[in-house]
């Protein structure tokens, strides 16, 4: 049964990805809507990983019967208070899935629900020579707390995820070509949880932009 419903929350998820209501097919995430202008959007994320850490934090491979599966979707919307200030908010539906070995036992562990929810104030510089600068706050919280996890004990049930909230502040900047498409760079100092580390989060993109299609590589 829990196989059958991963399969179908995947399928389901690929099926409606990114179907985006808006004007053109793709903006920089340092580009503002236009006063009164609108946005709603789903987008999704499959993570399946072939390695993974262990309580030491030492990346170890999986075992053979054991993997990893993480599913997320995420609703949101965004508008635009005036030309230059946007704010965008949304929530996270997630469904993780753990195959893994206990004392030789093999077990099969799911959780599934709402994550989190988000909101984030976006102001964008007015562009010059084709340059926009931008500046951003994002604040998001989890809908869950997590009990504090013994390795000793054998596990019956999986967390969503790290279960605190996540900060962060920044800015980043767009240049654009005569032909809109456009280069683009975000930097934020984040604070993901109390029990993780501060980072510093870095996105660059470039982006061949059509009416109702787009090319994007990044990193």
């Amino acid at each position: 049964m829990f196989k059958f419903l991963t399969l179908f929350f995947i399928f389901f998820i690929f099926f409606i990805s990114n179907q985006v209501f808006a004007q053109t097919s793709y903006i920089s995430k340092t580009q503002t809507l236009a006063e009164g202008g609108s946005e709603i959007g789903v987008d999704t994320n499959l993570f399946v990983p072939t390695i993974h850490a262990d309580t030491r934090g030492d990346l170890i491979q999986f075992e053979e019967g054991e993997s990893y599966l993480r599913a997320d979707m995420e609703f949101s919307g965004k508008y635009g208070f005036t030309n230059n200030f946007q704010v965008n908010m949304g929530i996270r539906a997630r469904l993780n899935q753990s195959n893994q070995t206990f004392d030789s036992e093999e077990l099969t562990l799911v959780a599934s629900g709402l994550e989190s929810g988000f909101i984030q104030f976006l102001y964008a510089f007015p562009m010059t020579k084709g340059l926009q600068y931008s500046f951003e706050v994002n604040y998001r919280t989890a809908f869950y707390t997590n009990s504090e996890y013994d390795p000793a004990v054998r596990p019956d049930s999986i967390v969503l995820g790290d279960g605190d909230t996540d900060v962060s502040i920044g800015g980043g900047f767009t240049a654009y070509t005569n032909s809109k498409n456009f280069f683009s760079t975000r930097a934020l100092y984040r604070n993901p949880s109390a029990e993780l580390s501060s980072e510093f989060f870095i996105e660059s993109e470039f982006a061949l932009v059509w009416q109702y299609f787009a090319m994007l590589i990044g990193v």
